[in-house]
């Protein structure tokens, strides 16, 4: 198709008494909905003179199913609008009168006593004897209450009310101005909730907040407007009950507040309701389908209750935030520029919309000029090409194509498509490079330069308000604005990719620097949603956002050291943000290097962990947020009750550092902390820290490495950072500010008092001091990181005048490196009060014949040594290849495949392997069904039983102490043959935990039976009340 005009299909009748009147098919910004979203939506007007009912009246997208969706009771007056949100959220309830059920002024209950108000004072049918009552609000101090009571750290309020028809509720409003904190309950529900800890947690009447909140409506202001969902706090038909406690910050303050409103929105116009406190913003509602519309096109059908059609439509493809609509309500459709929902629409609009111009000349690297031609398939109804070459968007005021351009510099060229009575094209892009490809990717931005660069308003300026002292605070830099731009990535395999985009000015205190970040993102109104580009080696193709960063700390030094830990740490199971050095063009000129990320966001996770992002909770320790945290999507609720949890008991006991290990991925959290004092960042845990966990069951909080410029040898200023002990830093009781405060510190603190944490934290420490922490490999993976770059740094440095001896600057790390294996021993010696290390020697014979896993490693070489404190065993197994089995250790004769050592006992040990010959190697089944060792054995915590199955049928596992009694059955029902593992807990068959001492462990199929001893340690397994 050449150009894209109306065609429509319509069932007009002059008669008729509805009209299908206005559509968009592609809203990203131009409508929101009650709950902030941005839907597509349809206008139905009523032309006539009469009110009409649209009761069981039909809305669809497919003519099989006219009543796929079906009106409510809901009236459309004459000559008006009625707007149905197509969100595919099937609503049919709007909300058509409000009342003030709670205001300010209204008689309360309330128990300010310094002592704890009965247990079950938030519920309905608690008599509140011996409570004070007055109006609210109730508090002291500020000259804002209508009850003052005593100086207390708590009140605690209650009110009861009366609801004639619960299920006429279509939405409730809750508002509380209140000074410091308060938990909210609806007929003993708790359903809101600040400065108190996490959601449900218990909170003692002498707690005080966990931060300040100054009431709001003594000074002009108004509380923050709180939903409450109603199908999961319902209200009663008859007497519900509110009631609230209010906590200071401290036990001594000099006021505290409590007002509280309660607002229900009713379905139909109740009688005689009290009118809404004025300040409350009441929101509309509206009804939503359950369709989307197709953006590329559908038909849209009105129908009687009959099914009878009234009106239809094929949308045809609607540009993003564009609509669709008859103009002035009439006969004819068009285009608009500008959506009316719920008013008239213009008297004009746009015939259709162009093509966008074509290039004879393709983006890329020339070293001749190059003679571009545009080309345009709306010629043939008049169209005209605008052009610009300095990045702006074109418009009619732009250069008018009218023969080939000699392009003979570097130069973004950007046209458009105009023509009167239609809709512009989209702009199109070619940007022309001179001079020889880059063997690393390239990244041209294009935008108008008013935008980035106008004194004034410009996003990447100073602006009138910026500091003179460096960051610059108050700069149009440190704006959260975001401007149009399209970009295009030279790929050196020749994939270019090119879109359409929204960028913001990113990073913290780098945004002072000359070259500043930028976030790009992809959003429907600039043209795609996501970009669909492999921006680094992997299977993600697929992106939201990514971030041209500058590098950070690191600017003005390496512009490496952040994408250097990256590739130190990649196969290890943490989780990181990519990194792709790029060089830069913005409207063609020279922009330097940037590095490419990933953008930590929920799509960032979701990508590499497959997890839906409605499922997952992200967090960032923020100590300007409540609770130290921020909330980047979904709740820190589970976060805020570990830490609750681990704040009221004894991490040091098994069973409570068991449920712990169910909250926390404690190998990767061990593996995160090991980095990050490893290369000694000091930007952190105080900042730069973001965790997140899949909130489905089973999900546990992992932890991000990401901005860790403030490492190897980071700042210069400082120095021997090789020498400096990161683990006591991270281990601080009393920072006491940045960058270590006790609130960062104390997880980390906490989990260090269970000896099992610290002993994986020193042995996983010691794993990746003899494996990824080696001198050689450290500067072997510098100078790869290095090389990358390398190239392009000194252009690099002239285009930003920078004087910089940046090899100098790498051979700092060098010598960090070189040095910092040496001082990390003696750091986890000192913190941990260790003796010396000792090396252990590990051989595989025959070479080739299987694995070794020590700790977190797994080893194939035939000879490897490691260093290893005594008294802190190192867990060891072997592990065969295929059609192999494990014969013995040598060196420690009797000993199973996998088990705990103390190098402190051996120096030497080779794992022998010999064939299996009880595996059939065709089909790898067990020809026999028998246990394999089990392990950790002895164990105090828990302990995996191994066992192989040869014929299909049930399997009986039985765990007997050494008089013959049962402690505890597993019964299995129709195996396959194959290997598998169970692993007990160490609990009895009530729940209760087992002593120290030997216990026989009986395996049972229908051909087969084996047995085998376990051990207990002798202070038993531990468990947690």
């Amino acid at each position: 198709m050449k150009y894209t005009l109306m065609i429509i299909f319509s069932s007009w009748l002059t008669s008729q008494s509805l009209l299908i009147n206005e559509i968009v098919s592609s809203n990203s910004s131009i409508f929101y909905d009650e709950d902030g979203d941005t839907p597509d939506w349809i206008e139905i007007y009523n032309p006539s003179d009469i009110v009409v009912n649209l009761e069981d009246y039909g809305l669809s997208d497919d003519l099989s199913e006219k009543l796929k969706w079906q009106f409510p009771n809901v009236l459309i007056q004459p000559k008006d609008f009625l707007l149905i949100l197509a969100s595919d959220k099937d609503r049919k309830k709007l909300v058509s009168s409000w009342d003030a059920e709670i205001t300010v002024g209204d008689q309360w209950y309330y128990w300010s006593k310094n002592s704890a108000p009965p247990s079950n004072w938030t519920s309905i049918n608690f008599a509140a004897t011996g409570w004070g009552q007055g109006p609210s609000g109730i508090g002291y101090g500020d000259n804002d209450d209508n009850t003052i009571i005593s100086q207390t750290v708590s009140v605690f309020v209650r009110k009861k009310f009366t609801i004639e028809d619960s299920n006429d509720i279509g939405m409730v409003l809750f508002h509380l101005d209140f000074d410091d904190g308060y938990i909210a309950y609806l007929n003993g529900k708790e359903f809101s909730r600040k400065n108190l800890g996490a959601e449900n947690s218990v909170v003692t009447y002498n707690q005080t907040a966990t931060d300040l909140h100054e009431a709001e409506i003594y000074s002009g202001g108004f509380p923050e407007t709180i939903i409450v969902d109603h199908n999961q706090y319902p209200l009663q038909t008859g007497e519900n009950v509110l009631a609230i406690q209010v906590h200071n910050y401290s036990t001594t303050s000099s006021d505290l507040s409590c007002t509280p409103f309660l607002t229900i929105g009713y379905n139909t116009n109740i009688q005689n309701p009290k009118a809404p406190d004025p300040r409350i913003d009441l929101p509309t509602t509206y009804l939503h389908s359950n369709f989307k519309i197709k953006s590329g096109g559908e038909d849209l059908i009105l129908s009687n209750p009959s099914a009878a059609i009234i009106d239809s439509i094929y949308t045809g493809s609607i540009p993003t935030d564009k609509s669709k609509g008859r103009v002035s309500q009439g006969s004819e459709w068009k285009y608009f520029d500008n959506a009316t929902p719920g008013k008239s629409n213009p008297s004009t609009g746009y015939n259709g919309f162009l093509d966008s111009p074509t290039f004879s000349t393709a983006s890329g690297f020339y070293n001749n000029s190059q003679l571009v031609s545009l080309n345009y398939s709306n010629a043939s109804i008049g169209a005209k090409i605008y052009f610009t070459q300095d990045g702006s968007e074109p418009d009619q005021n732009s250069t008018l194509y009218t023969q080939p351009i000699n392009i003979t510099s570097n130069t973004p060229l950007r046209a458009r498509s105009y023509l009167d009575g239609w809709m512009p094209s989209i702009v199109e892009t070619q940007t022309y490079l001179f001079g020889s490809q880059p063997d690393i990717p390239v990244i041209v931005l294009n935008a108008s330069p008013s935008d980035l660069f106008d004194p004034n308003s410009g996003m990447y300026m100073k602006g009138p308000s910026a500091s003179p002292d460096f960051p610059h605070f108050g700069a149009n830099f440190w704006e959260d604005w975001e401007r149009s731009a399209q970009f295009e990535i030279f790929d050196i395999n020749g994939n270019n990719y090119k879109a359409n985009a929204g960028i913001k000015i990113f990073g913290g205190w780098s945004r002072g620097n000359p070259q500043k970040s930028f976030s790009v993102f992809a959003r429907k109104k600039y043209g795609t949603s996501n970009f669909q580009v492999q921006l680094f080696q992997g299977d993600i193709e697929n992106y939201e956002s990514f971030v041209l960063r500058n590098s950070g700390n690191d600017w003005d030094q390496t512009l490496l050291r952040d994408g250097y830990i990256v590739s130190l740490i990649k196969g290890i199971n943490i989780d990181y943000q990519q990194y792709r050095p790029v060089l830069s063009y913005i409207n063609g000129e020279y922009w330097g290097i940037y590095n490419i990320r990933e953008k930590i966001s929920e799509h960032f996770i979701s990508s590499h962990h497959d997890v839906p992002t409605d499922d997952i909770d992200l967090l960032a320790y923020n100590g300007a947020f409540e609770d130290n945290l921020e909330t980047i999507h979904g709740t820190k609720n589970d976060y805020m009750n570990l830490i609750n949890f681990i704040s009221s008991n004894d991490v040091s006991d098994a069973t409570v550092f068991e449920a712990i290990n169910d909250w926390i991925d404690i190998e990767q959290y061990i593996k995160y902390q090991v980095i990050q004092t490893f290369i000694d960042n000091r930007d952190w845990p105080g900042n730069n820290v973001k965790l997140w966990r899949d909130s489905r069951e089973g999900g546990k909080w992992r932890w991000i490495l990401y901005d860790t410029d403030f490492a190897f040898a980071f700042p210069k200023w400082m120095t021997d950072h090789y020498k400096f002990n990161t683990i006591d830093f991270a281990l601080e009781s009393n920072g006491p500010g940045w960058p270590n405060p006790p609130w960062s510190t104390f997880l980390f603190r906490k989990l260090m008092e269970n000896d099992s944490f610290k002993h994986q934290f020193i042995n996983t420490y010691c794993d990746y001091l003899n494996t990824i922490f080696l001198p050689d490999n450290l500067n072997d993976q510098l100078i790869k990181t290095k090389n990358g770059i390398s190239k392009y740094i000194g252009k690099h440095h002239e285009r930003w005048k920078q004087n910089i001896n940046w090899e100098g600057e790498i051979a700092r790390i060098k010598t960090f490196n070189d040095l910092r294996e040496f001082y990390s021993k003696r750091h986890l010696k000192s913190t941990f009060d260790l003796p010396r290390h000792k090396t252990i020697n590990i051989s595989i014979k025959p070479p080739g014949s299987g694995t070794v896993k020590i700790n977190s490693l797994n080893i194939d070489q035939a000879q490897w040594s490691g260093d290893y404190f005594p008294g802190i065993p190192i867990n060891i197994s072997a592990h065969p290849k295929p059609g192999l089995k494990f014969k013995e250790w040598t060196g420690a004769p009797d000993s199973l495949s996998s088990m705990a050592l103390d190098v402190e006992n051996f120096s030497e040990l080779e794992a022998v392997f010999e064939t299996n010959l009880n595996i059939d190697e065709q089909s790898s089944v067990p020809i026999s069904s028998k246990l394999h060792p089990a392990y950790p054995n002895p164990f105090n915590n828990s302990i995996v039983i191994p066992f192989d199955v040869h014929a299909h049928g049930n399997v009986t596992i039985t765990i007997s102490n050494i008089l013959g009694q049962k402690i505890k059955s597993f019964n299995f029902n129709n195996y396959e043959p194959g290997t598998y593992e169970i692993k007990w807990n160490g609990l009895n068959g009530k729940n209760v935990p087992v002593s120290g001492g030997v216990y026989i462990v009986s395996f049972n199929t229908q051909l087969n039976s084996d047995f085998q001893k376990i051990h207990v340690s002798s202070d038993g397994v531990r468990t947690y009340e």
